[in-house]
């Protein structure tokens, strides 16, 4: 059904194509400005431009879901859910905490979470 990398997860698939997504959608967004989109203070745009990259990424997963060649169509169960605000806002502030662990404390940035 899929090839298959030696020890490579389905989930791994999935995070792949939810990170593209939310790259191309926040460039798109944001005109290449993403921090319009992180949870700051006094980011009084934050929350629109949140709604925004959620709609623009659903839009793009859409997209990519229905142009899919027949060969590849095994793929689309793996395709994260549709996203909310909420959830692009979610992996914003995960990425901050990612970061602000990197810079303040030197540690190599912890993926299991």
């Amino acid at each position: 059904m899929h090839n298959e990398e030696d020890g490579a997860l389905e989930q791994d698939v999935t995070d792949l194509i939810d990170c593209f997504l939310m790259d191309v959608a926040s460039i798109a967004a944001t005109n290449d400005d993403r921090m319009r989109g992180m949870p700051l203070p006094r980011n009084n745009e934050g929350e629109t431009i949140r709604k925004d990259i959620a709609a623009v990424y659903n839009a793009y997963r859409a997209r990519l879901s229905a142009d899919m060649p027949l060969e590849r169509q095994t793929i689309r169960p793996l395709f994260p859910p549709e996203k909310t605000p909420e959830a692009v806002k979610a992996d914003f502030t995960t990425l901050l905490k990612r970061i602000a662990k990197g810079k303040l404390w030197a540690w190599s940035i912890d993926n299991s979470n």
